[in-house]
């Protein structure tokens, strides 16, 4: 009883695992594309913590900078 209790264990183990796919956000995407684009960008996505005895709920952040192709005006 033991073993096949086991035997279903492990099957469902490897079926579950075999089963998660590979998932990007779209933080990464975003990052991504404006790398592209030559944009240096940081980007969090949101979450919940818990810090200092309190409960925190993150929106996530972006910050971005370009580079500045403007040539000085004298």
């Amino acid at each position: 009883m033991k073993t096949k209790i086991t035997a279903i264990f492990m099957a469902m183990m490897i079926f579950v695992s075999s089963s998660t796919t590979a998932f990007a956000g779209l933080d990464s995407d975003l990052e991504g594309f404006l790398d592209d684009i030559g944009v240096m960008s940081n980007i969090s996505a949101p979450g919940s913590f818990q810090a200092g005895g309190r409960s925190v709920l993150s929106g996530g952040s972006i910050s971005m900078r370009m580079k500045n192709n403007i040539p000085p005006l004298l």
